[in-house]
């Protein structure tokens, strides 16, 4: 099946069908920006709030920078998958190609290479550089949540099913208020130790609502393939690319 036969099989456009198609995306991006600004606040209440922040910064930007190739799975998805074995394929494809800034940044993270690179390099304190290091050890996690979540998002937008982006969001957001709740009453105000906890909820709380749409998504998928809708001629299959198995 192809993307053009898939979406025109909802029927013709509409401003109603656009409207519950982009709204939930709206939706979503607002919320992840609001899950930044908690994350903010909380680490600002934290003993070192400067030192805190500091190390964060470093350590998202560093993150962000080396992990972004996996962004791209949304739209690899949403041109390759037509099948649960496209699907599968696509996913094999796309954990090997997350191993590579996976390695990368916790080489860095676990090695002398991140004092010469937070510190010398970017000239942080040996306080931020050893929190920072802390952290990104801990954020390089975050690269395989994340890539369920684009996956299962190219099916999500080829279903125009964009409301369960939606849920899972609102899903993950939920759980990291709770989670800086917990951390909050628990009073501890060491930087380190709180932090580290902080970073290990914040990737629970990525994987659990990944896997709730996986679950959804791969339903569909399956729904799909049942259909036996052959692919169109102008793209490409997957399944003559060689095998990943």
């Amino acid at each position: 099946m192809n993307v053009h036969g898939s979406l025109n099989a909802h029927g013709p456009l509409t401003m109603r069908i656009a409207l519950w198609f982009f709204v939930p995306l709206i939706l979503t991006t607002e919320l992840h920006q609001l899950s930044h600004s908690l994350v903010h606040a909380f680490l600002a209440r934290m003993g070192d709030a400067t030192t805190t922040l500091a190390a964060f910064s470093i350590a998202f930007s560093f993150n962000t920078t080396f992990s972004g190739i996996v962004a791209v799975g949304t739209q690899a998805g949403m041109s390759y998958i037509s099948d649960k074995r496209s699907f599968w394929r696509v996913a094999r494809f796309y954990l090997l190609v997350s191993l590579a800034p996976f390695v990368l940044i916790e080489s860095v993270a676990l090695s002398p290479l991140g004092d010469w690179l937070f510190g010398t390099l970017m000239g942080a304190s040996p306080e931020v550089t050893r929190l920072a290091k802390a952290a990104s050890a801990v954020m390089g996690l975050w690269i395989f949540p994340n890539q369920i979540r684009n996956i299962t998002t190219a099916l999500c937008m080829l279903h125009r099913r964009t409301i369960l982006i939606s849920h899972s969001t609102m899903v993950r957001l939920v759980s990291q208020a709770l989670m800086l709740i917990r951390l909050e009453l628990v009073g501890e105000r060491d930087a380190v130790g709180q932090g580290k906890r902080f970073f290990l909820f914040e990737s629970s709380s990525r994987a659990l609502p990944s896997s709730i749409r996986a679950t959804q998504s791969l339903e569909m998928c399956y729904s799909r393939d049942r259909k036996s809708t052959r692919l169109n001629s102008s793209h490409i299959p997957l399944s003559r690319m060689p095998s990943f198995a």
